[in-house]
This record gives C-alpha cells, structure tokens and sequence, in this order.
C-alpha cells in the first residue's frame, strides 16, 4: 500500500426529501443560507419532514492496488456514495479527499453526450480528464477495439444499445490511466465474453490503481475485491474482509430485507433454497435443499440450475432432464433434495439460479435467482472445465 490512500471518505452523510415539492423548497432554502454563507445551519445536521439520510457517517479507505466492494440491497446508499465520489452531488456532512485521476461508469452513458457520436464523446472524456489531443488520438483505437464498437463509433450514442453503453463506458473509464476507479454495475451489462474482458481489465489496472466496485452479483464480489463495506440503511454494518462482507450481510437484521430474488405461480409459495455445502473440490456433488409450498398434489416437475461464473467465459447448466429425474409436489409444504453430481469445474466462484418447471411445456412454476454463492476448489486433477 501507498503512504496516503488514494481514496479517503470521513463522516460522510448525505440527506434526500422523499416529497419533490417540499425538497424543492428545502433546496431553496439551503442556497440561501450558502449565498449567506451559513453552511452550518441546523438542517445540515438535523432531519427535517419527510427527510431521511441515505447516507449517514460513511467512513474508510482505499489505497492503491486495493479494490473495495460495496455490498447492500437496493435503497442502501451504494450509488449515491460512488455519485458524492464521482463529484456529481455534494454531501451534507462530512468530507471526501480523492488524490489522482478518476475514471468512472457509475450510471448507464453516464458521463456522455447522448446527441454526439461515440468518437466525438471520448474526445471530450479526454479533454474533461486533461488529456491532450494527441495522447487522446493515441488511445482512441484501443478504446475502440476493446469496446467492439468500430462500424458505430461515428453513430449517434443515443443510438446505441445499453451494452454499447456500457462497452464504450468502460472502455473510457480505464483506458485513460485512471488512479481511482469506480464501477456500478458495469459487469451486469453485456454478454460472457465482455463480462470476462472487463475482469481482466480490472485485475491489469489493479495494481496502479484504488477501485470501488458496486455489484448485486456475489460471484464477481468475491474475485475482485478483497475488502468489502455492507451498507445497510444509509450506515456501514460492516467493513473487511470480503468473505467476512457477505456473511454479515446473510445475516437476518429489522432493517435488512435481503434475498434472492424469488418468484412463483399462482399456487406455489415460499420458495427456499439452502446450499447444504458452500464450498467443494473439484468433482464432489452439491448439494442444495429447496423447500416449497404448494396447494395441490403437481407430478411431473423437473428442476434446473444455472451457474454463472464470473472468473471464465462459462455459463453452464444442469437438468434433471438429463439426468431422467422427476420430481413431485404434495398439497403443502414440500423439501426437495437436489443433488448435482460431480461438478467438474474450475477454480472460483459461482453464482446460481433454480427453476422448478413443468417439462412438458417449459413452464416455470417457480424460480430463485442469485443463490448465495459458492466455492469450488480444484486439486490436482483439475485441468479442464467440462459441461454437465
């Protein structure tokens, strides 16, 4: 780590008014008092109606060759932190110090002239990041190679699709030498392909570089950054190791309503899935314990799992289709073991998805997405990824 970190957040709090007529007001109002010069007026420290803090005594560091995962449900505060980073909005309380050059996707096109053409806006990222034309002109393929964008990059951005948003984004954001970068969401966008194109970019700049990565998917949390935050609330629950991260966050809390996302249909409820073991060798069986009412007797079920990897350019699959398995539901309550035999995959981890279908017609009766993640570890036998 470097003397001084690259990143340095302190009592950081910003406040929002759930009504826009009353937040309009309070805008006006808190203008006045800094045309008066009176910052330190009693509504910079205290709620007002219908006030709340998004983000309430925010504090850590980030040095470079660090990458810090931010890590709460929607509604935490994550992208209003990284936007008080980026310089976007101010914060009501409390202080940030970034030291160096910031590249950052931290909104869909963000930063980007939707009426110029996609050349045209990374002439200006380069200007805006002091850039000369020349040095500009001299990365202005490489941008364009990684993004895949050569047939439109003279083509209006508002054209384009959110991947090529996206591509073109980061593409910007760390083509430029950034010393702070700060990504939200940017891997939820885009095929496998470009998923792993975009971690290698990241592991390349790492070294030279103090990251803030923002993701819903645990898989890619656990591979990048090696320090995380839980947000909960506006308010750090927790802050550290990555690992020690997502068990704090697992854990049940009055104010945290976390979960996969679920969904079910008429007929079917309370979907739960538990992984029986979070990490395995390469070879071993998974073993998941799903739990699911039902209000009639359903033959007939079959069961599939995807994984979705976030180190390897894989997205593979298992069925109980291929395996000659059916399943059946009683009127009630229902466990189901589902075993996943020898799973031959590569080192890292792995995100998982379940769906309880109906085969004769592919329609899903009831699903799970984002499992908590789990762990494969290889031995020596481990030389190939092989599809199930």
């Amino acid at each position: 780590m470097t003397e001084f970190p690259l990143i340095t957040v302190a009592q950081l709090s910003k406040r929002y008014c759930r009504r826009l007529k009353r937040s309009l007001w309070y805008g006006l109002q808190d203008m006045g008092h800094q045309l008066l010069g009176q910052d330190s007026q009693p509504g910079q420290t205290t709620l007002r109606t219908d006030e709340f803090w998004a983000l309430k005594d925010v504090s850590f560091e980030v040095h470079r060759g660090e990458c810090l995962g931010l890590v709460g449900r929607n509604g935490a505060g994550k992208t209003t932190l990284l936007r008080i980073l980026n310089g976007i909005i101010r914060p009501d309380q409390g202080s940030v110090t970034l030291r160096g050059r910031v590249g950052a996707v931290i909104a869909l096109g963000a930063g980007f002239n939707p009426l110029l053409t996609g050349r045209e806006n990374i002439l200006v990222a380069a200007s805006v990041l002091g850039m000369s034309p020349s040095d500009a002109r001299s990365r202005f393929d490489q941008i364009v190679e990684f993004a895949e964008l050569g047939p439109f990059i003279d083509s209006p951005v508002q054209t384009y699709s959110s991947g090529m948003q996206v591509r073109l984004g980061f593409s910007v954001a760390t083509s430029f030498s950034p010393d702070i970068l700060l990504l939200d969401e940017v891997l939820a966008v885009g095929d496998f392909k470009f998923r792993r194109k975009c971690i290698d970019r990241i592991q390349e700049i790492r070294s030279e570089a103090a990251l803030i990565f923002v993701s819903h998917h645990e898989a890619q949390v656990r591979r990048i950054c090696n320090r995380s935050v839980v947000l909960e609330s506006g308010q750090v629950r927790f802050i550290g190791d990555t690992a020690e991260a997502f068990r704090s966050y697992s854990m049940p809390s009055a104010d945290l309503e976390r979960g996969p996302a679920t969904w079910h249909a008429p007929g079917i409820d309370g979907l739960e899935i538990r992984l029986a073991n979070a990490s395995i060798l390469f070879g071993d069986d998974l073993l998941l314990d799903v739990a699911v009412s039902s209000d009639a007797i359903r033959d007939n079920l079959a069961i599939r799992v995807v994984f979705d990897s976030s180190s390897d350019d894989i997205d593979l699959e298992y069925s109980d289709l291929n395996h000659s398995i059916r399943r059946s539901l009683v009127a009630g309550r229902n466990r189901l073991q589902v075993r996943l035999p020898k799973l031959r995959l590569r080192s890292g981890w792995y995100g998982a998805s379940l769906f309880l279908f109906d085969p004769t017609d592919g329609r899903e009766l009831a699903g799970m997405k984002h499992l908590p993640a789990f762990e494969v570890r290889t031995t020596q036998r481990c030389s190939r990824t092989v599809q199930l």
